[in-house]
C-alpha cells in the first residue's frame, strides 16, 4: 500500500449520551478520530423496502492502522456516512487497517 493512496479525509464516530439541558439525555455521534484514508466501492445494489427503493453500497476504506476502533462506531466522509461491518489489521503487523461498510439503506 502506497500512502499517496490515502486521499480522502474521514472521521470515525461513537455514539455517546448527551445531556439535552432538560434533565434527560439524547443519543449523538461524536468524532473520534479524523484520518487520511483510501475509499474503494466494492458493490452496490437496489431494493424495495415498505413500498420504496433504498440502494446500498458496499466499500473497502483502507488507513493506516488504528487501535481502539470497534464496529459500534461509523465513518463519516463528504457528507456521507458507512456503518463498520468488520476491520480488518492486514498481516497482523498493526501498519494497514482495511474497515468493511456499508453506505446507504437502513442503519
Amino acid at each position: 500500500m502506497s500512502i499517496g493512496t490515502l486521499r480522502k479525509r474521514v472521521s470515525f464516530q461513537s455514539e455517546q449520551m448527551t445531556a439535552d439541558g432538560a434533565g434527560g439525555y439524547v443519543l449523538s455521534w461524536v468524532t473520534v478520530m479524523t484520518v487520511w484514508a483510501e475509499i474503494e466501492p466494492l458493490q452496490g445494489s437496489k431494493r424495495y423496502v415498505d413500498g420504496h427503493l433504498e440502494a446500498e453500497a458496499t466499500h473497502k476504506i483502507t488507513a493506516r492502522y488504528q487501535s481502539g476502533l470497534t464496529t459500534d462506531m461509523r465513518i463519516t466522509y463528504s457528507g456521507r456516512t458507512f456503518k463498520i461491518l468488520s476491520l480488518l489489521n492486514k498481516g497482523e503487523r498493526n501498519q494497514w487497517l482495511d474497515v468493511m461498510v456499508r453506505e446507504g439503506g437502513a442503519a
